[in-house]
């Protein structure tokens, strides 16, 4: 059997794990970081999409655990790390993440929170 991405198990029918989805962007990170010391621009531009596009996708998974929730909690402290002042609103940033973990944890706690 044929391992998938987290885009083509979706087509297949299968949601793929905020885990799974996490492994995927491990692995886009460290190709994004040999692509940028190779100097290869077109790669790099592709690559930092794909972060985006991972990024945004975990942060629009609802958390089934406390593990998944530290998961995602690692993900937002690499992009804050890179947005530390928290100036980018589009899906994927760190302030989107914040937003996600934030509702995960409400979710999770059993907290209902009246608007």
């Amino acid at each position: 059997m044929s391992q998938l991405n987290s885009t083509e198990s979706e087509v297949a029918g299968n949601s793929p794990s905020i885990a799974a989805m996490a492994a995927e962007l491990r692995a886009i990170d460290a190709a994004f970081s040999k692509a940028y010391e190779c100097d290869s621009d077109e790669i790099s531009d592709h690559l930092n999409d794909c972060r985006w596009e991972l990024r945004a996708r975990i942060a629009e998974m609802q958390s089934k655990s406390w593990a998944d929730i530290a998961i995602k909690s690692s993900i937002f402290e690499a992009e804050a790390t890179r947005d530390g002042e928290f100036e980018c609103h589009a899906p994927g940033s760190a302030r989107d993440l914040a937003r996600s973990i934030a509702a995960d944890v409400l979710a999770l706690s059993g907290a209902r929170v009246d608007a």
